[in-house]
């Protein structure tokens, strides 16, 4: 039976063994697996952030040409804006002239009117005195002549 036994340990020690070389070669298969899956995730990655990199390289980039676009755009449309604005504003104060001058017209005329009819009005009142003053002297004279006559009929 001591023979049996010692047969039994080294067959258990050789299945042993067997079965640590068996363990460690998984192992090993298992360790390569995960050295190849971290290595295959590593270069994903570096792939991820390089497209990262580069679409955000791009995206500066398109910002850039819109950036400078919109400027110009807008500076092309503040311009026309400008330009638009003097326009109205020339055109405004040419209307505002125009009506200036033809408002001056109006007060010439008007004035001009008022003065020859204050002229006329001047006139007419110098004649009316000048007629009065003549039909006073007249009245005057008349009188002076009627009383002359008087005295020289009293006498």
């Amino acid at each position: 039976q001591a023979g049996i036994v010692v047969a039994a340990a080294a067959l258990g020690a050789a299945a042993m063994r067997l079965f640590n070389r068996e363990e460690r070669k998984e192992m090993k298969t298992t360790r390569d697996e995960a050295v190849a899956k971290a290595t295959e995730l590593e270069e994903r990655v570096k792939k991820v952030e390089s497209d990262f990199f580069e679409a955000d390289a791009q995206f500066e980039a398109r910002t850039d040409a819109l950036k400078k676009e919109y400027e110009t755009t807008l500076k092309v449309r503040t311009d026309v804006l400008e330009q638009e604005l003097r326009r109205e504003k020339e055109s405004a104060i040419r209307s505002l002239e125009e009506a200036q001058k033809l408002q001056l017209e109006e007060m010439r005329g008007y004035f001009a009117e008022e003065t020859a009819e204050m002229k006329v009005a001047r006139e007419k009142a110098e004649r009316e005195k000048q007629i009065a003053r003549q039909r006073a002297a007249e009245a005057a004279a008349k009188a002076e002549a009627e009383r002359a006559a008087r005295a020289k009929r009293m006498f």
